[in-house]
């Protein structure tokens, strides 16, 4: 197991290093002036769109555009955040990586939809960017199980011990918790249900859906003036197999995890919305770089992104630590004492829980 996380550390560590080097330099250029870039990135940003075609990085639609603002706000600073956590091996580096990977496998399933759809990709173009697809879905696998806690014991590991307190506030903490929660079941309410009725409709045959189901949604792109619904574009295409596939069923899992409060419910949260935010940062980057967007349709696709925000937050806030009363690493003890320690400690007037890490011995 030990071999396997030091193989999945590397992985994000150099993932993290690519992205944090990329984006500032290469990828942000799609976006700002390049008079604010050296000569010699601009010569290298040409010279990749020439040599592997990438007609995306050339002449960058609304979609890929906002696919790297989302990159600049969100996705560079958790790679940031992740090779610093990594590499200090703080507790929390989980989140940010989980987070980072679902963002990359996300806006590759759009890259990659815009590509195929299009037919202009060629062979290189489409190995470099399933490499970066791979890479992220290494990183998700790799962190996937993240949820604040290790469920394997062995005799030879250290143990890190946290005893921690509940807040004074956590009054206050339990409202805006309960408002969070509710946002996110809403959210994820209709994703399960808009999903397969709706959704489904852009990449599947029509005769495999009732007729008022496809009515409505032809009803819904002439009355938002939905042109991404009524002609669905390839990036869309990819983002609604993704749905599919992948964030439909986890919105059933959230779902189900927020109403029975089960405690990996903060995950499920924190991936559907990172993938949800990602896939409406290249649907409104589309939406405003073809001057096509309505009030209407704006109305409809924003609160979606902030119910996104609110999942994320939702899914951090739940999987952070407590009031610390006490924080420390010792070895060679056998988690039975540790446990029959605590439980033995007195703290009048106080509420507290155990959290326990294990880390390999020596590291």
């Amino acid at each position: 197991m030990g071999l396997l996380s030091t193989a999945a550390d590397a992985a994000v560590v150099l993932f993290s290093l690519a992205v944090a080097a990329a984006a500032p330099l290469i990828d942000a250029q799609a976006v700002l002036p390049r008079r604010l870039f050296p000569a010699p990135l601009v010569g290298l940003h040409r010279w990749y769109a020439t040599e592997f075609g990438d007609y995306l990085a050339a002449e960058p639609p609304g979609f890929f555009r906002g696919l790297v603002w989302l990159e600049l706000l969100l996705h560079w600073p958790l790679s940031v955040a992740t090779l610093y956590g990594v590499l200090a091996r703080r507790p929390w580096a989980g989140a940010t990586a989980l987070a980072a990977g679902v963002s990359v496998v996300t806006a590759m399933s759009a890259v990659l939809g815009e590509f195929l759809v299009s037919g202009r990709a060629t062979h290189k173009l489409l190995q470099i960017h399933c490499s970066s697809a791979r890479t992220g879905r290494v990183v998700f696998a790799g962190t996937s199980s993240f949820d604040g806690r290790v469920d394997h014991f062995s005799s030879s590991r250290s143990l890190y011990l946290s005893l921690c307190s509940a807040p004074p506030g956590v009054a206050a903490m339990g409202v805006v918790s309960a408002a969070a929660d509710a946002a996110v079941v809403l959210f994820s309410l209709t994703v399960a249900v808009a999903a397969p009725l709706i959704d489904a409709q852009s990449v599947l045959p029509r005769h495999l859906f009732p007729a008022p189901l496809v009515s409505l949604k032809r009803w819904y792109a002439r009355e938002f003036g939905d042109y991404l619904v009524a002609r669905p574009p390839g990036f869309l295409r990819g983002l609604v197999w993704l749905e599919l596939a992948f964030l439909w069923p986890l919105a059933l899992a959230t779902l189900y995890g927020i109403l029975a409060r089960r405690r990996w419910a903060a995950t499920t949260s924190l991936i559907a919305g990172v993938s949800t935010l990602t896939s409406m940062s290249a649907i409104l980057g589309e939406i405003v770089g073809s001057k096509k967007a309505t009030l209407k349709l704006l109305q409809m696709y924003v609160p979606f992104a902030v119910f996104a925000a609110i999942a994320i937050l939702r899914g951090l806030c739940s999987s952070a630590p407590r009031g610390l009363l006490y924080c420390g690493r010792v070895t060679n003890v056998r988690l039975r004492d540790v446990m029959y320690s605590v439980h033995r400690c007195k703290l009048p007037g106080r509420s507290y829980y155990l959290g326990i890490k294990i880390w390999e011995s020596g590291i």
